[in-house]
């Protein structure tokens, strides 16, 4: 790798502590959906939780809407800055990770009250990626 390769990669795991919001937002290229969710990531020892961010576009976004609070997630993607100018006027930026895969630890929960992964006694790893 020369000194103007940069890498820009993300792997985060840990629950989601909002429910995913999804959103039609148009782009160059046309229309498009985006979800996001806050995905709570442990700050350390002694250190609170770390919430984060979590951007899902196109075909991710589908798989986004998934996370619902509480899931355990992991999100692989990469970290996102925009600017803004807040209501007072100030430039602000927002850093969020884009999700690239998503991939679920945990079975979604079922509308049958039963715990997740109950009833076919399954645990194996959804993964997803757009």
């Amino acid at each position: 790798m020369t000194s103007t390769q940069l890498i820009n990669r993300v792997v985060v795991g840990g629950r989601t502590v909002t429910d995913p919001i999804t959103k039609r937002v148009s782009t160059k290229t046309g229309e498009t959906t985006v979800t996001t969710f806050l995905l709570g990531v442990s700050g350390g020892a002694r250190q609170s939780p770390v919430r984060i961010e979590i951007e899902a576009w196109a075909s991710v976004s589908t798989v986004a809407q998934l996370a619902a609070k509480g899931r355990r997630v992991i999100v692989d993607g990469h970290l996102t800055m925009s600017e803004f100018v807040d209501r007072y006027d100030q430039k602000q930026r927002r850093y969020a990770i884009r999700a690239d895969v998503v991939t679920f630890l945990d079975s979604p929960p079922n509308c049958t009250g039963e715990e997740p992964g109950a009833a076919s006694g399954n645990r194996d790893d959804e993964r997803h990626n757009g």
